[in-house]
This record gives structure tokens, C-alpha cells and sequence, in this order.
């Protein structure tokens, strides 16, 4: 019972030295997050609109998977009342709605972001992307432009970012842009030259564009650093094809299928492979085989 006793004591004189929403803390950096709720609950039931406890418990039915419930919690915090940490508040509210679909409110908490703080850490980029994922760029080609600029924004606090140098040359590219999007993709492989995807997109510009030698150079480049990507290998089985690579072109899409059967337009190409590859055989069997007189 002494042993018992000291653990108890010993127990409440660590509680009484960390005030419950340093544990909480705690407890979500050690991924705990179902204890950690229960310490910002007991927060919550002292001091109800404690800005704290409700960002707090937020955040962990964030983590939870508990989308909708975290919102009604960013919802009850009054996230002035957070001083300095004000934007991040913001911003997890915004990532939230974003999550669940709802853009405009997304980037409206976006913009509270940048007002208090348009120099906070990747708020430009995330508007970015809210705005490139959310809305469908050739019925709202403003909307386009717009993320373009955030992307600018960004790049121009962190020349380094090449996820947003990225995601820039994706939309340009979407938007028809083709000779700045390669640009795009030309400063993403000098700042990081082994990401695979920057050569595959570059590749599909440069096919567009009828350079078929760069473009099959570039696909060569992805595929070495990321041999099993289905789509890089469907480009390049497509670039085959045109060059009457008809052999080559088929093995390739095949293994491009095997990785990926559900590819856009999969099925388009392997039938005009196939028609390609009886056309052949049939021209080889007459040319082989001529009918006698």
C-alpha cells in the first residue's frame, strides 16, 4: 500500500506540474489522439470557450478522421483570440473545408490567412492548389489565372518551391500555355533533377510540339528514375505509335496495363496497335505469300 501510495503521489505532483492542454499537446505529438481529446474535453467542461481547448480538440478530431466534427470545433474558436498563431488557426480552417469540398470557404479562410500574415509559410501555395483542384479551369478560366498568380506569390518568397514551380507549369499547361509550362517543368528539374514527373510532362509538351526526339528523351529520363509509372509508359507507347514503332509501342502499353488498367483512352490505343499490327501482318503475308496467276 506505500508503494501504491507513492505512486499516486508521485503521479499527482506531475499532473498538478503540466497544466492539461501542455498534455494534450503532448499526447498529439506522440500521435495519442483519443487521449489527447479527452484532456481538451476536461479543458472544456472548466473553461468552454477556451480558444485553446476547442483549436485543440479540433485538430484531434482532425487526426481522427472526424472531418465534420472537427469543423463544428474550428467553428466554436474564437481564432483572434489566438494572437500570434491567429493565421494558423485560419489555415487550419481553410485546409478543413477543403477537405471537405467546400472551395469558396476555403479559400475565404485563405485569405484571412494572408490579410494577417501574407507572408505565412505555404498560404499562397495552398491557395494554389485550392483553387487548380476545386474548380474547373476551362468553364472559370479566372480561376486559373488566379491560382497562376499564387503560385508566383510563392515562388517569389521561396524560388526553391518546387512543388508550386510544379503544380504552375500543370495549370499552364492545362490552359494551353505550353512553352511557359516546359519552363515551369525546366526550373522543377534544375531545382530537384531527379523528380520523374517534371521529364514525363515535359515529354508530353514536346510530343505535342512534334519533337519527337526530345520528347522520347525525356520519357527515357522519367522512366529511369521511375521505371514502373503506367503513365509515362503509356506516353511514351503513344509517341511509338506515331513513329510506326508499332512492335515496341504495344509491349510497352502492355506493361502500362498491367500496372494500370484503368489508363484514359487504354483501350483506344491498344485497338489502333492491334489494327496496326494486322494491317502489317496482312502486307506481309501478301508480300511473302503473291497469288499465283
Amino acid at each position: 500500500s506505500t508503494q501504491v501510495g507513492l505512486y499516486c503521489f508521485e503521479s499527482h505532483a506531475w499532473f498538478m506540474s503540466e497544466s492539461m492542454i501542455e498534455k494534450a499537446l503532448r499526447l498529439s505529438s506522440e500521435e495519442r489522439y483519443k487521449e489527447a481529446l479527452h484532456c481538451y474535453e476536461l479543458v472544456l467542461e472548466e473553461d468552454p470557450d477556451s480558444p485553446w481547448a476547442c483549436i485543440g480538440k479540433a485538430e484531434a478530431l482532425m487526426e481522427l478522421g472526424m472531418l465534420e466534427e472537427a469543423l463544428v470545433w474550428y467553428d466554436k474558436t474564437n481564432i483572434m483570440a489566438l494572437d500570434n498563431a491567429a493565421p494558423w488557426g485560419y489555415y487550419k480552417k481553410a485546409y478543413t473545408h477543403y477537405m471537405l469540398g467546400n472551395p469558396d470557404k476555403a479559400i475565404a479562410y485563405m485569405d484571412k490567412v494572408l490579410e494577417l500574415d501574407p507572408s505565412y509559410r505555404n498560404a499562397w501555395f495552398s491557395k494554389g492548389v485550392i483553387l487548380g483542384d476545386c474548380y474547373d479551369i476551362i468553364k472559370l478560366p479566372e480561376r486559373a489565372e488566379e491560382a497562376v498568380r499564387c503560385y508566383d506569390q510563392e515562388i517569389k518568397m521561396h524560388p526553391d518551391n518546387a512543388d508550386a514551380m510544379y503544380n504552375k507549369g500543370l495549370l499552364l499547361m492545362e490552359m494551353g500555355k505550353k512553352q511557359e509550362a516546359m519552363e515551369c517543368f525546366d526550373g522543377v528539374i534544375l531545382t530537384c533533377p531527379d523528380r520523374a514527373a517534371a521529364y514525363g510532362d515535359k515529354g508530353n509538351i514536346l510530343s505535342h510540339m512534334n519533337r519527337y526526339d526530345d520528347a522520347m528523351a525525356c520519357y527515357d529520363r522519367a522512366l529511369e528514375l521511375e521505371p514502373d509509372n503506367a503513365s509515362t509508359l503509356y506516353n511514351k507507347s503513344r509517341l511509338l505509335y506515331f513513329l510506326d514503332k508499332i512492335e515496341e509501342a504495344a509491349e510497352l502499353l502492355e506493361k502500362a496495363a498491367s500496372i494500370n488498367p484503368n489508363l484514359h483512352d487504354l483501350e483506344e490505343l491498344r485497338k489502333m496497335l492491334k489494327s496496326r499490327i494486322e494491317f502489317s501482318r496482312e502486307i506481309h503475308k501478301k508480300t511473302h505469300n503473291p497469288q499465283e496467276d
